[in-house]
């Protein structure tokens, strides 16, 4: 084949290329799991052949998603995690610092609440708990967006040291508020399991629930701002202890026989988090954790496609030996 006729067919192929991965993204575009922020190449084939398989499951339920992304990309879609991140407004420098100089006030406003919590929750009053921990997490969920609101401002404004010092500030007093949350829970499921009363062991069950999400949530929340201060390995890390969360509630759940579908959700967001944890510490250069932290996700995930994963990269790892 003459030179034109090299040309001409490596268009066509590159055209193919082209189609095929339109075609794919045109496959329930519900699903996108953010294969290509992936940091290495085994990992972006496994989590783009993963893709496709619950894509087409979900094209299979009327553009439906039935099942969540696996190892995939900050950006995937859909994930059984607990912050959402929805749109935010870009608000002037005056509004921006007015929020990060109330965010002091919005942590020792959430430490208060848990404090009130726990007192309610002692005298075994548990539906008025219940009730300050909905607030709680409500107001959670609100202090997130403001932090996001916070930092995008000041990235658009230029002021990217500004933003990296206040995610620096939040990523390390929400990874306190996660502690103390998680730390919690983890009493109250001990509270659950020597209660003889049966309406105080239902009480325990549902609030150790409830704090235990919360801590998950929160943790998540550290992660991302940890990420956000350019703290690799403590973005890992804190998403590993958002996995332990998840660990200690799946357990939980299996413990009172739960549902099959609260089974799969808890092991689908454990598993998440390693992820997550594993694709930061890929990117802070801790390769033997990122491998490390992929194999613990593959032993609590109920889709089984990293092993073959796992397998290669260690062969891969293998080759590389040489004698001394």
């Amino acid at each position: 084949m003459n030179k034109a006729g090299l040309i001409v067919a490596a268009g066509m192929l590159l055209c193919v290329l082209c189609l095929s991965r339109f075609a794919v993204a045109e496959i329930c575009p519900a699903v996108a799991c953010d294969c290509g922020s992936l940091p290495k190449s085994e990992w972006k084939a496994t989590c783009q052949d993963y893709e496709l398989a619950i894509k087409k499951k979900c094209a299979a339920n009327n553009d439906r998603p039935v099942d969540y992304c696996s190892i995939h990309g900050p950006s995937a879609r859909p994930l059984p995690l607990a912050v959402k991140l929805a749109d935010i407004a870009v608000m002037n420098p005056d509004e921006i610092k007015q929020l990060h100089m109330g965010m002091e006030q919005v942590y020792k406003t959430a430490h208060w609440d848990l404090k009130r919590f726990k007192a309610m929750i002692s005298t075994v009053y548990f539906k008025e708990g219940l009730a300050i921990a909905k607030e709680l997490d409500s107001n959670i969920d609100s202090m997130f967006s403001t932090q996001r609101t916070v930092a995008v401002g000041w990235h658009v404004e230029g002021k990217d040291r500004q933003a990296i010092a206040a995610w620096k500030n939040y990523s390390e007093q929400s990874e306190l508020l996660a502690n103390s949350l998680a730390d919690y829970a983890d009493q109250l499921w001990q509270k659950h399991n020597v209660e003889v009363d049966a309406s105080a062991k239902k009480g325990y069950k549902v609030i150790a629930f409830k704090t235990w999400r919360m801590a998950g949530k929160v943790y998540e929340m550290a992660a991302y701002a940890y990420s956000g201060a350019e703290k690799n390995q403590k973005a890992a890390q804190t998403w590993a202890k958002g996995a332990n969360v998840a660990q200690a509630l799946l357990n939980a759940k299996r413990e009172i026989n739960a549902k099959a579908s609260h089974i799969n959700y808890f092991q689908h967001q454990a598993a998440s988090r390693l992820h997550r944890a594993s694709y930061y510490f890929s990117l802070d250069g801790k390769g033997e954790q990122a491998l490390s932290t992929l194999a613990q996700a593959n032993d609590i995930s109920p889709s089984k496609e990293l092993l073959a994963l796992i397998e290669l990269e260690d062969a891969s790892e293998a080759e590389e030996l040489t004698n001394l």
